[in-house]
């Protein structure tokens, strides 16, 4: 019997790894058709060190891990039509205070915020219906978590060390 393991949508597969053509524009690197960011490059060296950064329009996957650790970046703006949120995709981020997710939103990732201890709020889209594991972990200033949704379940750690009440 052959079974096909279920791959994430923002995971790359070893062919990817192996095959892809890359793009990089300002400091992301994005699949050649732009549809995903695989990561974003900051230059800490860089006397110009952004402290926005807006995703290409048309890209429709944060991919794991992609905006993780960058020491400046006070906002990350996703273009209307993102699908999927990585895990760990934001992770880390200490200056990161706004983060507006959009409404095509289908999916954010385990830890995908976690440790992002200057977002006061933020809202979960509509079509996101399970609060992932860790996803808002160590966000110290997290005092509101606005929901738009249903949401069916919520992983453990979701919110721990927050401001939450």
């Amino acid at each position: 019997m052959d079974t096909e393991k279920e791959i994430s949508p923002t995971a790359l597969t070893e062919d990817e790894r192996q095959n892809m053509r890359y793009s990089i524009v300002d400091y992301g690197t994005y699949s050649s058709d732009h549809s995903r960011l695989l990561v974003y490059n900051e230059d800490p060296d860089s006397d110009y060190a952004l402290s926005v950064y807006y995703i290409l329009d048309g890209t429709e996957v944060i991919c794991d891990d992609a905006c993780t650790c960058c020491d400046y970046i006070k906002e990350f703006v996703l273009p209307d039509g993102v699908k999927y949120i990585g895990e760990s995709a934001f992770a880390r981020n200490y200056e990161l205070m706004n983060m507006k997710i959009p409404k095509s939103v289908v999916s954010i990732g385990k830890y995908a915020f976690e440790g992002c201890k200057s977002i006061y709020d933020i809202t979960i889209p509509p079509l996101v219906s399970n609060i992932s594991e860790g996803l808002l972990a160590w966000c110290g200033s997290l005092h509101e978590v606005t929901i738009e949704g249903t949401i069916t379940s919520i992983g453990c750690l979701a919110f721990a060390g927050s401001e939450l009440r």
